[in-house]
């Protein structure tokens, strides 16, 4: 858990704006309240303002994280093996 005073010294804001949480992420705006709907992202209300809490815009990328993998992938590049006619007459090559 950090301190008060680690906050402090933090150089991003505590909570952003709808629309600067749309800019973060490069996302929309509806995309964002759909995100608040699905309580992905944690919010608090100031009078009508929605302000964003930056610490769950932090743990909401993090959790849509993909796992580097230690060996890459090879993927199938090159002519097709069969064309679509013959794959969709059915006939082998």
């Amino acid at each position: 858990m950090t301190k008060p005073s680690d906050r402090a010294l933090r150089s991003s804001p505590l909570t952003v704006r709808v629309a600067d949480a749309a800019g973060l992420l490069g996302v929309g705006k509806t995309k964002i309240y759909e995100l608040i709907g699905a309580r992905e992202i944690e919010i608090i209300k100031l009078g009508r303002a929605t302000l964003i809490i930056s610490a769950s815009i932090e743990a909401f990328i993090e959790r849509q994280r993909e796992p580097v993998s230690a060996t890459p992938v090879p993927r199938k590049r090159g002519r097709p093996r069969k064309t679509f006619r013959e794959l969709a007459s059915g006939r082998e090559t």
